[in-house]
């Protein structure tokens, strides 16, 4: 068997899945990998290669390594999006 150390089996759904599975923001989970969080949602929108370190790193962290108040720090549900309302100057 040839070995392609280009060649990462770990894609854009399964760092995404990882990520959503732990309850971690985007924020969250690129401090747990010590990336920006710009890196990591190009990483999860498939724009860019994700190193087999990263796969390496994810494959060895345990839950204590994970932050434990995970989610969007207490301001909303996890998968809910924040409404901006628009101010209507009639009403």
């Amino acid at each position: 068997m040839t070995y392609f150390p280009n060649m990462s089996s770990f894609d854009s759904e399964k760092l995404y899945t990882w990520r959503v599975k732990n309850g971690m923001t985007q924020a969250q989970a690129a401090e747990v990998l010590g990336v920006a969080k710009g890196t990591l949602k190009n990483w999860e929108q498939g724009l860019r290669r994700i190193p087999t370190t990263i796969e390496l790193l994810i494959g060895k962290l345990k839950p204590a390594d994970l932050p434990a108040n995970r989610g969007s720090e207490g301001k909303r549900p996890i998968g809910v999006r924040k409404h901006v309302r628009k101010a209507n100057p009639t009403r």
